[in-house]
């Protein structure tokens, strides 16, 4: 359980940012699910359920998402599920209970980065930015490479609209357990191909010798595909070995390649 010596409810995001920085221990609060996960003591907790970042909002070129938006608000928004062949919606469905995806926040989610996040590598291969109150607008792929320290706060995303293709596969001992591994692929109208793989157990990451090859138009087979899964870092932890996880990664591309895509 993580506790904190103080709570403040922001009015505004520049109320919030000036007291977070009053102190290093300050911490931005988001649905606070995870952080139930952990014995960290704060200074002092800040709540940002009064500043208006709980929205979804479908304009010309991009949807934007704030950041006090719950994992079940994107799960069954109609407008965003129209596009990406639903796989930001088949992505969320296996987290834990409806209970929880109602609590759960896309800020909390993404800024903290979490190695066993199932949004992370499903909006990486779509083109999805962060815009921060300070730091301004960048790409997921650059914040998931900013300092775990970093002072700030994430007021949205956003995710390009376009026709693109994607697809989401996980594994999990039971339904409602955190995953083993889970990769996501994209395909646009370019037959240009992006893929993530998260879960190794680290953060995901963009698979982008695999991606360049297939960009290329280079040939794929299932030799190939091994080649590139084994230059893939991953680890070792209480659900899965580095090996089984190389072996889950192979599997669940080769059988997206080949049955849904035909590729070889």
């Amino acid at each position: 359980m993580f506790t904190f010596s103080n709570y403040y409810l922001a009015t505004s995001i520049e109320d919030a940012y000036l007291e977070l920085m009053k102190n290093k221990k300050n911490i931005i609060l988001g649905g606070t699910s995870y952080l139930r996960m952990s014995n960290s003591h704060y200074n002092c907790a800040i709540d940002l359920s009064h500043c208006n970042l709980n929205y979804i909002k479908e304009e010309k070129e991009y949807f934007h998402i704030g950041a006090m938006c719950t994992l079940r608000d994107l799960e069954i928004n109609l407008s965003l599920n129209k596009y990406f062949s639903s796989v930001i919606s088949k992505s969320l469905e296996f987290i834990l209970g409806v209970q929880f995806r109602n609590n759960a926040t896309v800020g909390g989610s993404i800024f903290s980065k979490y190695g066993f996040s199932d949004l992370i590598p499903t909006l990486l291969i779509l083109d999805t930015e962060v815009v921060l109150f300070k730091k301004g607008t960048m790409s997921l792929e650059e914040f998931l490479e900013t300092p775990m320290n970093l002072k700030d706060i994430l007021l949205e995303i956003k995710i390009k609209k376009d026709s693109k293709r994607a697809f989401y596969k996980t594994v999990r001992k039971s339904s409602t357990d955190y995953g083993i591994l889970n990769l996501a692929l994209s395909l646009d109208e370019n037959k240009k191909f992006k893929i993530s793989i998260g879960n190794r157990p680290g953060k995901g990451i963009l698979l982008y010798n695999l991606m360049n090859h297939l960009n290329s138009n280079l040939p794929l087979n299932e030799d190939i595909l091994k080649d590139f899964i084994n230059k893939i870092s991953f680890d070792d932890n209480m659900r899965g070995s580095k090996e089984y996880r190389n072996l889950l990664a192979f599997n669940l591309l080769n059988n997206i390649f080949k049955e849904e895509l035909n590729c070889y």
